[in-house]
């Protein structure tokens, strides 16, 4: 089986999932307690690399994330897209941890964790006791993971944020769009998303210090501070000058001129020629060598200022073919440059098919979906999705078993709904 084929209805089998995912992080128990996009992305990457991650969630609908789908079958069921997309491979208890019941099962579970991620609020968990110092005094060892939008300190600390919240709040809103436009978000949750990733990098920085000190770390992860880090060449640009940088719409950050997005005959392609040699080589390829001499052209800062003229060259030589033989000239000719496609004609590239970005998986109740892969490989093995994402509670049973409590005392805390499992038992079998 490859990481790109349908798995049948129960997934991959035990040796595909040994063969497709190497497990670095075996042995590592983490505590999953926050929820929609950054702090699940987090956990998820940590599960994909073999760590038995414990999705914590409030009892009933669980997660937001897993109502959010156009389709009602998926949103009846809680598997919407956006859910499945960031949680295989966990472990759910749903529990109430607003009830001193339910903090004292999440504290049984921290205190055996190795890390704890959680996406609260600045000071919200603190007030249920679940705070850091509460936790942390209890098992120094943990490494506890804060996500929010606007970081633990700051006058905006404990105001709520989302993804597009955060790209008006950093910037990148007003940096992204056309010269003579307006601010535009980008197309994808991009703050919610990096989060994650900047998250996962310091848990596993965390990691390797306790290794040598024996003690954990409280980790302050902010949606705003990332998205500088990412706008780190503009952040400095922009400190050094005391002035905002001006949108430049596809043209590349060096601002060379052909360093952007022209016509071809039926679509467009993104050239990024900065160089001067990138620069020689193009006016080659498109049959135009005679302007790498021309004295409009033949200097960097000569070409910015006729920019429009050079343009209108490249254009009129891009004209008389399509993009994607443009594509293969360029390439040949080792000058950078990408045929602009939709998200569905890059996943329909013969790129993809070769190496493919999702596994997929039947996951309880919600039908085949094609889940993410990690974007990098290990010994030449890319992490695949060990499991499908779990129904809410799935796992409450279980977990709750391997803290010591009893069969009648779970089924107590599931009668007293502070403790949920799944509305149809048995749904979750193949999980």
């Amino acid at each position: 089986m490859t990481a790109g084929e349908p798995s049948g209805p129960s997934g991959p089998s035990d040796r595909d999932r040994e063969e497709a995912c190497p497990q670095p992080l075996a042995g590592l128990k983490v505590l999953d307690m926050a929820h929609v996009l950054a702090g699940p992305s987090c956990g998820w990457m940590l599960a994909m690399l073999g760590a038995e991650v414990i999705k914590v969630e409030p009892t009933g609908e669980g997660d937001l994330l897993r109502v959010v789908d156009e389709d009602p079958a998926r949103r009846a069921v809680g598997m919407g897209l956006g859910y499945q997309s960031v949680n295989a491979g966990k472990r759910s208890l749903a529990v109430d941890f607003k009830t001193a019941v339910g903090r004292e099962i999440v504290l049984g579970l921290a205190d055996r964790a190795d890390v704890l991620v959680q996406s609260f609020r600045a000071g919200a968990l603190d007030a249920l006791g679940l705070g850091p110092d509460k936790v942390t005094a209890r098992n120094p060892r943990l490494v506890y993971c804060a996500i929010s939008g606007f970081g633990q300190d700051g006058p905006r600390r404990g105001v709520r944020a989302f993804d597009h919240v955060i790209q008006a709040a950093s910037g990148i809103m007003a940096l992204t769009g056309a010269p003579d436009g307006g601010p535009q978000k980008v197309g994808t949750p991009v703050s919610d998303t990096s989060t994650g990733v900047m998250a996962a990098f310091a848990i596993l920085a965390a990691l390797h210090e306790r290794q040598r000190t024996g003690r954990g770390r409280f980790l302050d992860v902010s949606m705003l501070h990332t998205m500088f880090a990412l706008m780190a060449p503009q952040v400095v640009q922009t400190v050094l000058a005391d002035a905002p940088p001006v949108r430049v719409g596809n043209s590349a950050f060096t601002g060379s001129p052909t360093a952007d997005c022209f016509r071809c005959a039926d679509a467009d392609i993104l050239i990024g020629a900065n160089t001067e040699a990138q620069f020689a080589g193009l006016m080659k390829a498109l049959g135009r060598g005679d302007l790498a001499g021309d004295s409009r052209f033949d200097a960097p800062e000569a070409r910015k200022r006729n920019r429009s003229a050079l343009r209108g060259e490249i254009e009129s030589a891009l004209a008389t073919q399509t993009a994607d033989h443009w594509e293969r000239v360029l390439a040949a000719a080792g000058i950078p440059a990408s045929v602009v496609r939709t998200l569905h004609e890059a996943l329909q590239h013969p790129q993809f098919a070769a190496d493919p970005a999702t596994t997929w998986m039947e996951s309880p109740g919600g039908g085949p979906a094609p889940l993410p892969n990690l974007p990098f490989r290990l010994d030449r093995q890319r992490p695949a999705p060990p499991a499908p994402p779990p129904s809410v509670g799935a796992d409450s049973r279980a977990i709750l078993a391997e803290l010591g409590y009893t069969a009648a005392a779970i089924d107590a805390l599931i009668a007293e709904k502070i403790v949920g499992e799944p509305a149809e038992p048995g749904r979750d079998a193949a999980a």
